[in-house]
């Protein structure tokens, strides 16, 4: 790894440390790829970077007329789809009660499409205010109350600046694709 130059020990020691954890995300997130389990998910979940609709290359439209929309991405391990929970702003922001809220959607689809599953593995980035609080934390234990086949959820966070959920990734990078693609560039 790179040690920036003239860093102090505790810089040192902090990178180090930084590594160190990547790599057990990383050996972590392996380990889960490779489970095989037919009553066990792994669901992977981030919050796409906002997009802004409808898409225009003409001046006072393009400033004026934005709607923001969120889309909270999944996927599941098991049956290999992804699932989209789309809102926009008029219906609510993206905090965590909200991004809670898209969570358990889509867990109550990922259960529709997988009932036979008892364990979910969720797998969220490390943005602490949409993922890692109270709110999600009450959401999933509604969820456990609601679905009493589900014996086990566990949450598991990428390491801050390095993705676990390329799954995600991939989904978000295919639908800027398509938004940018010739034949949608046509319709405008």
């Amino acid at each position: 790894f790179c040690i920036i130059e003239n860093a102090n020990e505790e810089q040192i020691q902090n990178k180090k440390k930084h590594i160190a954890s990547k790599n057990e995300t990383k050996i972590e997130r392996d380990k889960d790829r490779k489970l095989n389990s037919p009553t066990t998910t792994i669901v992977c979940t981030d919050l796409q970077n906002v997009l802004s609709l409808p898409k225009s290359n003409v001046g006072n439209f393009f400033y004026k007329r934005k709607l923001s929309c969120y889309n909270l991405t999944g996927h599941s391990s098991l049956n290999k789809k992804a699932y989209c929970i789309l809102w926009h702003e008029g219906m609510s922001s993206r905090s965590g009660n909200n991004i809670a809220s898209a969570v358990v959607c889509m867990l109550n689809k990922v259960y529709k499409d997988l009932p036979n599953i008892n364990k979910l593995l969720l797998w969220f980035d490390s943005c602490v205010p949409q993922n890692s609080n109270s709110h999600m934390s009450a959401a999933l234990r509604e969820f456990l109350i609601d679905h009493p086949n589900i014996e086990i959820i566990e949450q598991k966070y990428c390491e801050p600046g390095h993705s676990s959920i390329q799954e995600c990734d991939n989904i978000h990078s295919q639908i800027e694709k398509s938004l940018h693609s010739e034949k949608y560039s046509a319709l405008l």
